[in-house]
């Protein structure tokens, strides 16, 4: 007969073999998020459960912060979202960019608190378009430094999304969405919360990238200012070279 700890090893094992398995199958988490937000639309009293409600966050649902950005309120105002979504989505997996997977991770809370904190006269909140235009942004500033025209492309996607938020600011507006044919009620402080967190994550790699350039050249310097001190002309060097000026 099996003892308890022979069973807790076994079970150890099983959970590590599953575990392992499960990191091999290749999920796509913008697919995740699109079907997720697809399933919420249709299955009946999913929304009233998962929107942001103020009231209800308030009270202890600290949930809906996060599910709400699942919630929408027409069938084109899912497609555009999901669209948007899915297209800044796949290109940057389509690139092995780790560091999207923790954007839309991070970005739903960090958008709802925002909310929660920024717009105290607002009730109720849905859709993915902050989550959009986070993945938006973050692939806009991740292509600055590459090649053109796909540097002048995240340029214009770059202009696009502050016009776009700039325009519904004012006036209260949401562009290309609908509901019912009525316009929705626009939440700019979402977008430009979206795009935030964008360059939160950004940030931090381009930052590397800029010290890792500038460190070599540092080095170079001092190599030449060592040689110098010594009366050793490098080899890269002429005799003209201003470094021996």
């Amino acid at each position: 007969m099996r003892t308890l700890a022979q069973a807790r090893t076994g079970a150890v094992g099983a959970a590590r073999g599953l575990s392992a398995w499960l990191r091999r199958i290749p999920v796509s988490p913008t697919l995740a998020a699109i079907l997720a937000a697809a399933l919420v639309f249709v299955l009946p009293g999913a929304q009233p459960a998962l929107i942001y409600d103020r009231e209800a966050i308030l009270a202890g649902e600290v949930w809906r912060l996060i599910t709400g950005h699942w919630v929408h309120f027409s069938g084109r105002h899912l497609a555009l979202d999901l669209f948007v979504l899915g297209m800044a989505g796949m290109i940057l997996e389509s690139r092995a960019d780790a560091r999207w997977r923790l954007l839309l991770w991070l970005t739903p809370g960090f958008i709802g608190l925002g909310l929660l904190l920024g717009e105290p006269r607002m009730s109720f909140y849905g859709g993915l378009s902050g989550v959009a235009t986070a993945a938006v942004v973050y692939l806009a500033l991740s292509g600055l430094r590459e090649r053109s025209p796909w540097r002048w492309i995240c340029l214009a996607a770059l202009f696009i999304v502050a016009a776009k938020a700039a325009l519904e600011w004012q006036t209260g507006q949401a562009r290309f969405a609908r509901a019912n044919g009525e316009a929705f009620v626009a939440v700019p402080l979402s977008h430009l919360l979206g795009a935030l967190c964008a360059a939160i994550v950004w940030w931090p790699a381009e930052l590397r990238r800029t010290v890792d350039g500038i460190l070599p050249r540092i080095s170079l310097c001092e190599k030449l200012k060592c040689a110098q001190g010594r009366g050793v002309r490098p080899r890269c060097l002429k005799p003209g070279d201003s470094s021996f000026s």
